[in-house]
């Protein structure tokens, strides 16, 4: 009997483990960010925005966004293309999207370049990824002009000389970059607190880049305030907003003069070849909604909410 509650035990603990292998296995970190300027180098600064989620024990990663060269890079891996049909740096205006060719473990990396500068370090954990990223110009399709390392944390990644920065793009510098990083199972956000207002409830959102809490009811008999509300605001979401949402919905006002409560709920469809990604202002998404490829498909729908922004956080 002994012998027998001895493998029992043996088992069980077999059990366990596996069963906490599986789980770390399964679970995912999702992130999203925008940096609206990145720099540092001798020449060139970018724009980088996007999101996704990876597992660095399971080795997964899927992540993308929008991309744009703000200055010529005339050093490093964005000033020497890889794709023979399209040769030559990343010039101010170019660039399109990006999206993740590998999760790498760590890197080195320097916020300027200069040989004076300490060589720092980064190490991809539950708030900093660490990613070899491949990034688009206007017509390439699903050849990348260039490919080189980025960094995005929530934390300082160069406290000591360059405090505040929390991205970097190699050969191109560093930058402060709103972000948010979220342990998950499946989706990045769940779905809004209940509350005594109906479906919806409580939810995060955000606007021009700043993370709110905004309050939401669905109401009732929608076409009737569509057809009577001409001024009526945009709520941008992933999903339906009484389910998961795979990001945070984007709202396109916040209180103040002639404030209308009533917002209109538009879908966001990332189209064939995109990777989704984190919109962080409604002007990114009308961006990304417009052109002869757009990234994305806007569906409006009939759902009509009533929103009051109770709080940035």
């Amino acid at each position: 009997m002994k012998k027998i509650m001895t493998m029992l035990t043996i088992t069980l603990v077999f059990l366990l483990i596996s069963f906490a292998h599986a789980q770390n296995e399964n679970a995912k970190i999702g992130f999203g960010f925008n940096a609206r300027l990145i720099n540092g180098f001798r020449t060139g600064a970018v724009f980088l925005t996007g999101g996704g989620a990876y597992n660095l024990a399971a080795g997964f990663v899927h992540s993308g966004g929008g991309f744009s060269c703000l200055e010529d890079v005339l050093q490093g891996p964005l000033s020497v293309s890889i794709n023979p049909d399209d040769p030559g740096p990343c010039l101010a205006g170019e660039g399109v999207r990006w999206d993740t060719a590998e999760l790498l473990t760590e890197t080195t990396f320097k916020c300027t370049g200069a040989a004076t500068e300490a060589l720092k370090h980064a190490t991809t954990s539950d708030k900093t990824v660490v990613l070899q990223a491949d990034f688009y110009r206007a017509g390439d399709g699903n050849d990348e002009s260039f490919t080189a390392q980025i960094i995005v944390s929530e934390m300082d990644i160069a406290p000591d000389d360059f405090p505040g920065v929390n991205i970097w793009v190699q050969g191109v510098g560093c930058g402060q970059a709103i972000t948010n990083f979220k342990g998950q199972k499946t989706n990045v956000v769940l779905r809004a607190q209940g509350s005594k207002n109906g479906a919806a409830g409580q939810m995060p959102a955000y606007y021009d880049g700043e993370l709110f809490t905004v309050n939401m009811k669905e109401m009732p008999a929608s076409e009737s305030l569509i057809r009577h509300n001409p001024s009526i605001n945009k709520i941008y979401a992933s999903n339906d907003l009484d389910e998961e949402q795979d990001f945070i919905p984007v709202i396109n006002a916040i209180q103040g003069d002639g404030f209308n409560p009533l917002w209109l709920q538009i879908l966001i469809v990332f189209n064939e070849g995109f990777t989704p990604h984190q919109f962080f202002s409604d002007e990114e998404i009308e961006a990304a909604a417009a052109g002869a490829n757009p990234e994305i498909t806007l569906v409006v729908t009939d759902e009509v909410y009533r929103c009051a922004v109770v709080g940035s956080k």
